[in-house]
């Protein structure tokens, strides 16, 4: 069977499930939406956010329901959940933390640096949008623009802030981490599958592509901060999990 997954293309909590499904071997049909043009799918199915997967009568509107739902079906070997009570309640409590602060403190420096930036913000978006929107795009995607800058409040200080918040959650994932290789156990889980793909937005790993936009694309002062974000020890971690375990 294959399942039906509605994403906007360069989302990270999309990413974050399509790992979990890709890693599983689930087949699905993505069916991709510019954001606010998401509603027209995601609304009938239960939910104003994305993603939602439809796999035959189970109908799921988070990613970790749909990371929880594709570990299900992992040998035991990649299990994404620790069979052990203790670590798997670790697992659970990092990636419940990761995807209340690190996903929406991504997701809203991303808009920070893109909307005023309007042709790298038109290349995120086009690429990944269908025919029909991306006509619709091509011609308006000014109003867009702004509609996004309004909805995260995207300003230079709340740039500035988020950065700061960004470090702070970095250096938390540092201690925990320490010299381990994986955040909980000895072995890759949710929490880091979690946490590399929610920072795909500000490190755009090079197996990620953030729409059509590569880090090579990217403006010198933008790239300038993206690199220093990548050269912390959680920064090095997250492009490590999408080296080893993302394809």
């Amino acid at each position: 069977m294959t399942a039906r997954l509605v994403t906007i293309g360069p989302s990270h909590y999309c990413e974050k499930a399509r790992w979990a499904l890709d890693r599983a071997g689930i087949g699905y049909r993505e069916s991709v939406y510019l954001p606010m043009l998401h509603w027209g799918a995601s609304l009938p199915l239960g939910s104003r956010t994305v993603p939602v997967l439809v796999h035959g009568a189970t109908k799921l509107t988070e990613s970790s329901a749909i990371v929880a739902f594709a570990d299900e079906r992992l040998p035991a070997e990649k299990k994404l959940y620790p069979s052990d009570v203790h670590a798997r309640a670790e697992v659970l409590a990092l990636e419940k933390k990761l995807d209340d602060e690190l996903g929406p403190l991504t997701r809203r420096l991303a808009y920070c640096m893109l909307v005023p930036r309007p042709a790298l913000f038109a290349k995120v978006f086009d690429a990944s949008a269908p025919p029909l929107q991306q006509r619709l795009f091509r011609r308006g995607h000014g109003l867009l623009r702004g509609a996004m800058g309004r909805a995260f409040k995207v300003s230079p200080k709340a740039e500035a802030r988020l950065l700061t918040k960004l470090h702070a959650l970095f250096e938390e994932i540092a201690l925990t981490l320490g010299d381990k290789p994986f955040l909980v156990g000895d072995s890759f889980s949710a929490a880091d599958l979690t946490f590399a793909a929610l920072t795909t937005p500000v490190l755009l790993p090079d197996e990620f592509r953030l729409g059509g936009v590569t880090h090579h694309d990217l403006p010198d002062d933008m790239r300038a901060t993206i690199d220093a974000a990548r050269e912390t020890r959680a920064g090095r971690h997250a492009l490590a999990m999408y080296a080893s375990h993302r394809h």
